[in-house]
């Protein structure tokens, strides 16, 4: 590998690592906030995302472990039984056409706390996504930084 190359590897996985760290400041907060239990599960998730990405994982790859993850992760925190029973997919599918109508009525307060953690994974995939482009394809992390100062003191 030439210096250049290591340079611009060592460079990229400092930007996947200060990504990962500001995310995980953003969510810190939520325990406090919400009635969020496990915030490790979503860590993990955004830690699991930007590897990953790091890593150049395929992208149908990525998609599906991203997914399988996500389910797994909802019915860890939300779902007794095994895995692989029919009755708590039966449950988060009945779960999810339920809470999908309640959101395109805008009825906000009538999802349950497994859409609404589903919804919140999705969230954070598209905020890992958003990182990588802004941070490593465009270069520029002024948007972060200042939705940053603006969260933080919001917050405190």
């Amino acid at each position: 590998m030439r210096p250049q190359e290591l340079k611009k590897d060592i460079s990229s996985f400092l930007l996947y690592v200060f990504g990962f760290l500001l995310l995980w400041e953003w969510l810190r907060p939520l325990e406090q906030l919400t009635d969020t239990d496990n915030i490790v599960i979503f860590i993990i998730y955004i830690l699991l995302s930007f590897l990953m990405a790091y890593t150049d994982v395929n992208k149908w790859a990525q998609f599906f472990i991203k997914c399988l993850y996500i389910v797994y992760g909802t019915y860890y925190l939300f779902y007794e039984g095994g895995f692989f029973h029919l009755q708590w997919w039966r449950s988060f599918l009945e779960d999810l056409k339920g809470n999908t109508d309640y959101m395109l009525d805008a009825n906000w307060y009538e999802m349950t706390s497994a859409f609404r953690s589903l919804l919140f994974f999705i969230l954070l995939w598209l905020m890992t996504y958003l990182i990588q482009y802004w941070l490593l394809k465009r270069q520029r992390i002024f948007i972060f930084f200042f939705f940053t100062l603006i969260y933080i003191p919001i917050l405190y």
